[in-house]
């Protein structure tokens, strides 16, 4: 099973769009795809509880059949980091580790979709995108804006951060 972490250093760079075409291509091709965010960041009531909406559309888009719960496992809100920061949050780690396990089994290709600044967000949980990608062992696909030539300067500290697992970088 091949698998790719996708992250960014600002917010709504394209990841979900890039790891949406990317998805889409692979089905075309008759590869058995997985999608997998750890940690949402884009709060949105669903049923009876929360989840991500980039998580919410990619399911819809790629006809995906696993409950959305386990696609996004947690999802950030001020709630949670209230209740988690008087507290271990190692539990959030084991259920990310878990949730990729079961996401991956039978799949050909997974995408593990990031959350907006890799860098900084669930720092509180334990659970950035470096922290992430190494938990779950992925290399990495950085997204990053290009708008103006002061976006590079958030891509070189996300690129240096990432390290050895960093695979490649779009520049969007």
């Amino acid at each position: 099973m091949a698998s790719i972490y996708i992250a960014s250093s600002h917010i709504y760079a394209g990841k979900t769009l890039l790891g949406l075409a990317l998805a889409r291509r692979a089905q075309e091709t008759g590869i058995s795809v997985g999608y997998f965010k750890p940690l949402g960041n884009l709060p949105r009531l669903a049923g009876n509880g929360t989840t991500d909406e980039d998580v919410r559309f990619i399911k819809e888009t790629l006809n995906l059949a696993e409950p959305i719960e386990e696609l996004c496992p947690i999802v950030l809100t001020e709630e949670l980091i209230r209740e988690e920061l008087t507290r271990d949050s190692s539990h959030l780690k084991e259920q990310v580790a878990k949730g990729f396990q079961q996401i991956s089994a039978g799949k050909d290709f997974v995408i593990v979709g990031g959350a907006g600044q890799s860098l900084s967000r669930g720092a509180s949980l334990g659970l950035t995108g470096p922290q992430i990608a190494e938990l779950l062992d992925l290399p990495v696909m950085l997204i990053a804006k290009a708008a103006s030539l002061l976006d590079l300067d958030e891509a070189h500290t996300a690129i240096q951060a990432f390290g050895p697992r960093l695979h490649s970088v779009v520049l969007n």
